[in-house]
């Protein structure tokens, strides 16, 4: 072949190849003009799909939604906003479900569809979005300004540690929702929780995760801490603990702890980098020797010492100090209102009514009634009344005749009272979330001084003494039952409506309805019918029932305390 012919050839060969190539970016602009990917979105694109995602949590749709004019052919970047809409303005509509995720549908190369897939809970979501937005809003309203970073981690650890009770029954009970809706968590439940609430008031927080552990750390002025909110519940009730806030590494690693679960372990922050807890600066406050109720005010944390002794200290502190002045008012303040007495001495009594009893008396308080043991201090064994008020900001405590004369406007609690029961007020106290009022359910027998060991005797057993023996030596015979019949219609009995697992037996995991009759004392278990024609009276409890639901009663059994009735709420088949 001549040379001419050679380069010829050559450069033939070049014109195809590059004709091919002109004509592939041809073919690949349009589809390319078209695409458009998460970080192509405008912000009102972006702004209507998570609107589109957070209505559809909040309404538990599992419908189909059409994302075809966003034009994703990549479902993980769709996703992604479906995740960030579940970690920031949909999380609390998130943690009512196990987990919520979104499954596509897909036109060709691009998803066409979107719809949201709802592990568990989706039947409970309204009632259970209720109580986690009144729980969280309720936390957050202890939040106040003259709080550092550290003081608002405090309090946080308190109130998770204070409502959550330790738990792996249930799978929820894994993520933020266990703590925050049902009150119980495991470890990585109690985590979720508490790192949510820092988030909530802008600090950052990430997981240390170790032998089958996990837990907390807490950057504050720039340095990250340990904080195990599950170690510090120390599983007695109404017992806070706070060995485990704001540790180092080093610290978690020398506590003798069960096993090895604080020994190897590794912390990433929220973006997933390693971090490392190596600052001292809390390492010897006195708060960690503090296992009793703290409440903060005026930058002091306060609580009261084994013998009685109301103490406070800044969180730095080494040791808390000893405090002579009213609860309720700072050192200046309380100098402000002496300094008159010493100009007008006659006027020592009288001049500080105004100043001091006039302003407080509007002082607006929570009341609460105790369910069950006056010890036992968690959220979910009181009943929540509402908003009342107090005449003076002192802490009263088993003096009823002080807390009556102390007590303002007091919120209805006419609707848990039974017949011949009344409310003993046993306390006035300063908690994390200001005022509270306690009071107890007692029969008019009780004894002011002791309420909760008299109402097993008192309360329901009287009545019931005869037909107690009866019932153990002869629980079915009909022939007691028919000589007896009019005395057996009156038996009191004390009626329950289970809030969960039928197999919690925990004073704190029933409602009380108060008392009926039933018709025949003998245990009748899981029989419906059986139930219904023993019950004579029953007290009214409309009020927890909604559309579509019912009460199943399952059992009727002697306790301690007497005959009980349980049920429980289920929907309408």
């Amino acid at each position: 072949m001549t040379r001419s012919r050679v380069i010829e050839t050559s450069w033939i060969v070049k014109f195809v190849m590059w004709l091919l190539l002109v004509l592939l970016i041809l073919f690949a602009l349009p589809g390319s003009m078209q695409k458009v990917s998460a970080a192509n979105l405008t912000k009102e694109q972006e702004k209507e799909l998570r609107e589109m995602f957070l209505e559809m949590l909040v309404t538990t749709d599992k419908t189909p939604h059409d994302v075809s004019k966003y034009k994703f052919d990549d479902f993980a970047e769709l996703k992604n906003i479906f995740d960030d809409v579940c970690a920031n303005e949909g999380a609390l509509a998130s943690y009512c479900y196990t987990f919520a995720q979104i499954s596509p549908t897909w036109d060709k190369k691009y998803v066409l569809k979107v719809k949201v897939y709802y592990q568990e809970y989706a039947e409970d979501f309204q009632k259970n979005y209720a109580t986690i937005t009144e729980n969280v809003d309720d936390i957050m309203s202890g939040i106040t300004d003259d709080m550092t970073e550290a003081d608002k981690a405090l309090y946080l650890h308190d109130r998770i540690v204070d409502m959550t009770s330790y738990s792996k029954d249930k799978l929820i009970y894994g993520y933020a929702g266990g703590p925050l809706i049902f009150g119980y968590g495991s470890c990585t439940g109690y985590t979720a929780a508490y790192n949510y609430l820092l988030k909530r008031v802008g600090i950052k927080a990430g997981i240390a995760s170790g032998n089958k552990h996990e837990w907390s750390v807490v950057q504050l002025d720039g340095k990250w801490y340990n904080v195990d909110t599950t170690w510090d519940h120390t599983r007695s009730d109404g017992i806070i603990g706070r060995k485990f806030f704001l540790k180092s590494d080093d610290e978690f690693k020398n506590y003798p702890v069960v096993k090895d679960r604080h020994l190897n372990f590794t912390s990433y922050d929220e973006n997933d980098n390693r971090i490392k807890a190596d600052s001292n600066t809390y390492s010897d406050i006195f708060i960690h020797d503090v296992s009793d109720v703290l409440f903060f005010e005026d930058g002091l944390w306060y609580y009261t010492d084994k013998n009685g002794e109301l103490m406070a200290g800044k969180l730095t502190d080494k040791e808390a100090h000893a405090v002579n002045f009213m609860i309720g008012g700072s050192q200046e303040e309380e100098n402000e209102i002496e300094a008159p007495v010493e100009e007008q001495p006659t006027e020592t009594v009288a001049e500080p009514g105004p100043e001091i009893v006039e302003p407080v008396i509007e002082t607006q308080a929570k009341y609460f009634l105790c369910k069950g043991d006056r010890t036992d201090y968690r959220t979910s064994n009181y009943i929540k009344l509402g908003k009342g008020t107090i005449t003076k900001e002192e802490r009263v405590k088993d003096d009823e005749d002080a807390i009556l004369a102390n007590l303002g406007k007091v919120p209805s609690y006419d609707e848990y009272l039974g017949e011949n029961q009344r409310v003993c007020w046993y306390s006035i106290k300063k908690e994390n979330d200001g005022w509270h009022v306690d009071g107890q359910i007692v029969t008019e027998e009780n004894t002011v001084e002791e309420p909760v060991e008299n109402i097993p005797e008192v309360s329901e057993e009287t009545p019931e003494t005869p037909v107690e023996e009866t019932v153990v030596e002869t629980p079915v015979e009909p022939v007691v039952e028919a000589p007896e019949s009019e005395q057996i219609v009156e038996t009191k009995a004390m009626f329950y409506l289970c809030k969960g697992s039928r197999t919690d037996y925990r004073a704190s995991n029933y409602i009380k309805l108060g008392a009926g009759t039933i018709t025949k004392t003998e245990r009748i278990k899981d029989d419906e019918d059986a139930i219904l024609k023993a019950i004579g009276n029953m007290p009214s409890y409309d009020k927890y029932l909604e559309d579509g639901k019912r009460v199943c009663w399952y059992s009727i059994k002697k306790e301690g305390d007497g005959w009980h009735v349980d049920g429980q709420i289920v929907s309408i088949e």
